[in-house]
Formats: C-alpha cells, sequence, structure tokens
C-alpha cells in the first residue's frame, strides 16, 4: 500500500498493481518486494534493444522512490 500511495502522491493517480513474469532477487530476500512504476502510455523499452527512459520520466521515478522510501523508512 505505502508503494502505491507513493505513486499516486507523485503522480496523482492510483495504479493497479501489477506483476511481472521475471524474476527479481526480491525472492531471496524476507519481507522483500520488487518496486518500478510503470506509466501508461509509454512505450515498453525495458530490456529491449536501445532501451532508455526519458529524463522527465527518470525524474518522476526518482520523487516516487524518495516518497516510498520515506513512506517505508520513516
Amino acid at each position: 500500500s505505502n508503494l502505491l500511495d507513493a505513486y499516486e502522491e507523485v503522480m496523482g493517480t492510483r495504479p493497479a498493481p501489477l506483476c511481472i513474469g521475471g524474476a527479481t532477487y526480491a525472492r531471496a530476500l524476507p519481507n522483500a518486494v520488487a518496486f518500478g512504476p510503470v506509466f501508461p502510455g509509454d512505450e515498453e523499452m525495458c530490456h529491449q534493444v536501445d532501451e532508455y527512459v526519458c529524463l522527465e520520466r527518470l525524474a518522476e521515478m526518482r520523487e516516487i522512490y524518495r516518497v516510498a522510501f520515506d513512506k517505508i523508512c520513516f
């Protein structure tokens, strides 16, 4: 819930959670979860040839992670 709250606080909309088919190291850690925002309407370039993220999205992701860390840690 804190992670979705962080996304909503920064982006102004509450996303539906989704899961991916890949594997992460989160499964090796107790009480861990893999978390990364997906932005509706953006071209999916993750793990593609010429993978990239635009600077505007990078700034938004940085703020989402900052808010999420604050909610989880403080």
